[in-house]
């Protein structure tokens, strides 16, 4: 049906969209142009949201190697104040 001839009278009349389903769909397509058009706008919205996961991120990653292959409290103390240091001044 989807690319042959109608094979009955009575669906050569309907739709395919009525103006209700257009109405609803014609701002998701323009939206979908506008962040086509302009990725950067909405990219950079997340941008920090996204250095504060990746700093998270490394932090827990470096406490979790040390514990691993250390397991010295005061090393793990220095590596955490330094990478605070570095998150402090970098904001």
């Amino acid at each position: 049906v989807m690319f042959q001839p109608l094979d009955k009278e009575e669906n050569k009349v309907l739709k395919d969209l009525n103006a209700r389903e257009i109405v609803t769909l014609l701002p998701l397509a323009i939206l979908v142009f506008v962040m086509g058009f302009f990725p950067g706008y909405f990219i950079n919205k997340m941008d920090a949201s996204c250095e504060h996961f990746l700093k998270t991120y490394h932090q827990q990653v470096a406490m979790y190697e040390l514990q691993v292959e250390e397991g010295s409290p005061a090393k793990l103390a220095s590596v955490m104040a330094e990478s605070h240091l570095k998150s402090t001044l970098t904001d």
